[in-house]
């Protein structure tokens, strides 16, 4: 993706023009401003179809199915969170700060 090609994303949601500014800045940088790097990727992580980089293609991959219930086995979405003698979720919902300073003696 070339910077002229940010710009231009830019322009068709009309975003604030100070941030424009910081985008045309990148303009000055040599070379794309994203390479690309699309890939399809199976449940696992593993690549079904390796990272196309420098090249406008559409990547289209293969995939065996079974491949999608074996991986929900290995990511626990509604297991133990669920077994509320062991895990509790508590929410304080005041107000938080992102840094505080103790006074050290």
């Amino acid at each position: 993706m070339s910077a002229d090609e940010v710009l231009e994303g830019f322009d068709s949601a009309s975003g604030p023009a100070a941030a424009r500014t910081l985008l045309e800045r990148m303009g000055s940088a040599p070379g794309p401003v994203l390479r690309g790097g699309s890939a399809v990727i199976a449940p696992d992580g593993s690549y079904l179809s390796e990272p196309s980089y420098d090249s406008r293609e559409t990547v289209f991959a293969d995939m065996d199915a079974d491949l999608i219930e074996e991986a929900r086995l290995t990511l626990d979405v509604d297991g133990h969170y669920s077994r509320p003698d062991i895990f509790t979720l508590s929410v304080d919902t005041g107000s938080q700060r992102n840094v505080e300073f103790d006074d050290a003696d």
